[in-house]
Protein backbone atom coordinates (compact mmCIF):
# COMPACT_ATOMS: atom_id res chain seq x y z
CA UNK A 1 0.00 0.00 0.00
CA UNK A 2 3.03 2.31 0.07
CA UNK A 3 1.96 3.85 3.31
CA UNK A 4 5.71 4.01 4.89
CA UNK A 5 5.85 8.26 5.20
CA UNK A 6 2.91 7.64 7.95
CA UNK A 7 5.36 6.15 10.05
CA UNK A 8 8.45 8.41 9.06
CA UNK A 9 10.88 9.47 11.48
CA UNK A 10 11.86 13.49 11.57
CA UNK A 11 14.99 12.71 14.24
CA UNK A 12 15.94 16.24 15.75
CA UNK A 13 19.08 17.10 18.20
CA UNK A 14 18.08 18.46 21.56
CA UNK A 15 19.66 21.90 20.42
CA UNK A 16 16.67 22.18 18.19
CA UNK A 17 14.00 21.41 20.84
CA UNK A 18 13.87 25.73 22.07
CA UNK A 19 11.47 26.18 25.07
CA UNK A 20 11.93 30.15 24.50
CA UNK A 21 11.93 30.01 20.93
CA UNK A 22 8.29 28.30 21.75
CA UNK A 23 6.93 31.42 23.96
CA UNK A 24 7.52 33.45 20.97
CA UNK A 25 5.03 31.92 18.95
CA UNK A 26 2.17 30.18 21.36
CA UNK A 27 -0.55 31.89 23.81
CA UNK A 28 -0.53 29.69 26.78
CA UNK A 29 2.18 29.22 28.55
CA UNK A 30 1.96 26.61 30.59
CA UNK A 31 4.97 24.41 31.00
CA UNK A 32 3.01 21.09 29.10
CA UNK A 33 2.02 23.96 26.64
CA UNK A 34 5.58 24.77 26.22
CA UNK A 35 7.25 21.65 26.12
CA UNK A 36 4.78 20.71 23.40
CA UNK A 37 5.16 23.90 20.78
CA UNK A 38 8.85 23.05 21.15
CA UNK A 39 8.76 19.57 19.94
CA UNK A 40 6.65 20.78 17.49
CA UNK A 41 8.73 23.80 16.08
CA UNK A 42 11.80 21.11 15.71
CA UNK A 43 9.40 18.64 13.82
CA UNK A 44 8.15 21.67 11.72
CA UNK A 45 11.63 22.88 10.90
CA UNK A 46 12.70 18.98 9.84
CA UNK A 47 9.71 18.42 7.55
CA UNK A 48 10.67 21.72 6.36
CA UNK A 49 14.20 20.50 5.91
CA UNK A 50 13.26 17.41 4.24
CA UNK A 51 10.29 18.76 1.91
CA UNK A 52 10.71 22.36 1.32
CA UNK A 53 7.83 22.48 -1.40
CA UNK A 54 5.79 21.39 1.34
CA UNK A 55 3.59 24.85 1.77
CA UNK A 56 -0.04 23.16 3.92
CA UNK A 57 0.12 20.95 6.98
CA UNK A 58 -2.53 19.51 8.58
CA UNK A 59 -1.56 18.32 12.60
CA UNK A 60 -4.67 17.61 14.42
CA UNK A 61 -3.03 19.70 17.47
CA UNK A 62 -5.46 21.59 19.69
CA UNK A 63 -9.28 21.17 20.49
CA UNK A 64 -8.43 19.35 23.59
CA UNK A 65 -11.25 21.16 25.01
CA UNK A 66 -13.64 19.40 22.76
CA UNK A 67 -12.70 15.82 24.63
CA UNK A 68 -12.64 17.45 28.19
CA UNK A 69 -8.48 16.96 28.49
CA UNK A 70 -9.17 20.81 30.18
CA UNK A 71 -11.32 19.80 33.62
CA UNK A 72 -13.15 23.03 33.49
CA UNK A 73 -14.81 22.36 36.81
CA UNK A 74 -11.82 22.10 38.70
CA UNK A 75 -10.50 25.70 37.18
CA UNK A 76 -12.32 29.03 37.94
CA UNK A 77 -9.79 30.69 35.32
CA UNK A 78 -10.82 28.61 32.51
CA UNK A 79 -13.96 28.86 30.14
CA UNK A 80 -14.71 27.10 26.79
CA UNK A 81 -14.03 30.56 25.46
CA UNK A 82 -10.76 31.26 27.30
CA UNK A 83 -9.62 28.15 25.26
Amino acid sequence: MDLEMLGEEIAADAEAVDPLGAVEVIEDYKPLDVECAAVGLALLRGIRARYPDWRLLVDGDGGDENLKDYPLEENDELTITSV
